[in-house]
């Protein structure tokens, strides 16, 4: 866990993940802003980010980084940083995806995971739900969970009808099912290729439950994929029982 005081640089850059639609650090590049401010005094921390990114190379699980602090004390300003310089250093073997929470969404079940699940498909914001839906089932034909696209609502701005196999499903083991769909895919690489992912999460602290239990399940199951959290001190804020267990991870 990286956690990040108020003695190095405090500007504030704006969230720049899209609610709906991340962007993927190929293609099109990572849409990501410095604002023109420097950063200073954190060569420790982008040190340990680097590192981590690097055991995407060998090792087949990576684990989290957990980046905390209070507002403006710079956690966006680093996880900038080490993204503005990913295409140098990682693209040649992983794949960014990054998404944000929101606080008016924490009730809203999975909504952490909406931007990542996009980009992971390559769903763009111009695309009609035709093309889009087309996307998804054609990244999932002809393999074993090729039935199991309904269990993507959650993700996505759209939804499917459900299959006869998740019609059958109940609530329960329709959860269940859903977080281990969503760690198997994430552990294949993208749609476009089997990279490593660096996954990014901003502002964890709004986090609804389901979320957290996604997060916790990558983290420990994961396979070729490097999970990074950012967020404000959990301290008395809903699911900071999630937070502690990641915090105390083995993997963290």
């Amino acid at each position: 866990s990286l956690d990040i005081g108020n003695d190095h640089n405090q500007e504030e850059i704006p969230s720049f993940f899209n609610r709906r639609i991340g962007e993927s650090a190929k293609g099109n590049g990572l849409k990501v802003r410095s604002e023109g401010v420097a950063l200073t005094g954190r060569d420790e921390e982008l040190s340990l980010l680097s590192k981590r990114a690097s055991c995407l190379r060998t090792d087949q699980y990576v684990g989290s980084v957990l980046i905390e602090g209070d507002a403006g004390f710079g956690k966006t300003a680093l996880l900038t940083t080490f993204l503005n310089d990913f295409h140098s250093a990682f693209s040649s073997f992983a794949t960014a995806l990054c998404s944000n929470a929101l606080e008016l969404e924490q009730e809203i079940p999975f909504h952490a995971w909406s931007g990542i699940m996009c980009s992971y498909f390559g769903i763009a914001h111009d695309d009609n739900v035709g093309i889009s839906k087309h996307k998804i089932l054609s990244h999932l034909a002809d393999t074993p969970i090729a039935n199991l696209y309904p269990l993507l609502n959650p993700f996505l701005p759209f939804k499917f009808d459900d299959t006869e196999e998740t019609k059958a499903m109940e609530p329960t083991g329709r959860y269940l099912k859903t977080l281990d769909f969503i760690v198997s895919l994430l552990s294949q690489g993208t749609a476009f290729d089997d990279n490593g992912l660096i996954l990014v999460i901003d502002d964890a602290q709004w986090c609804d439950s389901s979320s957290w239990n996604l997060i916790s399940q990558v983290n420990m199951r994961a396979q070729n994929v490097m999970l990074i959290v950012t967020m404000r001190q959990m301290e008395g804020r809903q699911n900071v029982s999630h937070y502690k267990s990641l915090l105390n991870s083995p993997t963290t």
